[in-house]
């Protein structure tokens, strides 16, 4: 038993002298978590600056930020505490694994003693982001809300973990390298949305928070549209399926107050653009018992063609 007695004794002067080397008072009174430390983000990505924040006794109070290097901690800065003993001090992540954590080193405040006293160990480290660009498969969007062009290409940029604000560019591969073609921030999301004619090039997305290193996608091609069809209703380059009026002049069951006229609709061709106009008009003898038309019959205006083209996927019949 005298034998033990002695060897705890030991071990525990041994544990105070090396704790008091370190400037870390060891109080059984006080927990190891004292100090308390947290990091603004869980996930940092290569190269970006990471908050460390925490809560130490007393403001106005000189705390040190320590790393752990083969085996000893090793100050590399300072901050001082303020209202109710707040403190920030600042790493950058890398891809190795580092280890912090915060002193508190002996000291008098306004005629008060404060004991030694370190936080808990934090380790950062890099995590290389997922960064995304994609394409919709079809020309379906618009350039923007208040043009009226179309035939635009949806696209986005997805980014996780999300950096909301972070700097996103949409780039085209060219023979001089790659050219910025759009650029915005993410949102909240971690997602940067876009509209653009992508053609048949190459692209990729960069995203760059603040302070931190740049990331960039994948070379991405968008889904190519081959035409596999086309007639302007013209009778040129072999056309059979001109536009017609349908059903001229009939007043039926389920036409009884309207009825399509001859002259109702008018086109032209221009480019292999075609132009239509279509026109409504009063019929001053309409065919049909006017009693149930108290409005009055009209001649409305509606085109069609007599010919369907099956595709893979399915029958197209213009009308």
């Amino acid at each position: 038993m005298h034998r033990k007695s002695v060897a705890a004794f030991a071990c525990a002067l041994l544990t105070t002298s090396l704790l008091a080397g370190l400037g870390v008072t060891a109080n059984p009174a006080q927990a190891a978590s004292a100090i308390r430390v947290s990091m603004t983000t869980s996930s940092p990505w290569s190269g970006e600056v990471v908050k460390l924040t925490g809560k130490a006794p007393s403001k106005a109070r000189t705390v040190s930020l320590q790393k752990r290097v083969s085996g000893r901690w090793v100050t590399k800065k300072t901050a001082r505490t303020k209202a109710r003993g707040a403190f920030t001090v600042t790493v950058r992540a890398t891809a190795k694994r580092s280890a912090y954590r915060v002193v508190a080193p002996r000291a008098q405040v306004n005629g008060r003693s404060y004991r030694s006293n370190a936080s808990t160990t934090v380790y950062v480290r890099s995590r290389k982001p997922s960064v995304q660009i994609q394409f919709a498969p079809a020309p379906v969007g618009r350039e923007t809300r208040r043009n009226s062009r179309s035939f635009y290409t949806p696209g986005r940029v997805v980014v996780s973990p999300a950096r909301p604000g972070a700097s996103a560019l949409v780039q085209k591969k060219t023979h001089s390298g790659w050219k910025t073609v759009k650029s915005g921030r993410l949102n909240r999301a971690g997602v940067f949305q876009f509209q653009m004619k992508p053609g048949s090039s190459v692209y990729r997305a960069v995203v760059k928070p603040r302070r931190a290193a740049a990331h960039h996608s994948a070379g991405h091609r968008a889904t190519r549209w081959a035409l596999s069809w086309s007639d302007d209703m013209s009778r040129r380059n072999g056309s059979t399926d001109p536009w017609q009026p349908y059903a001229v002049g009939v007043y039926d069951a389920n036409r009884k107050c309207s009825a399509n006229g001859q002259n109702q609709t008018s086109y032209r061709t221009t480019n292999g653009i075609t132009h239509m106009r279509l026109t409504l008009t009063k019929d001053a003898t309409p065919a049909f018992d006017a009693t149930q038309c108290p409005r009055g019959t009209y001649r409305n205006a509606m085109v069609s063609t007599a010919g369907s083209h099956t595709f893979g996927y399915g029958m197209f019949a213009p009308g």
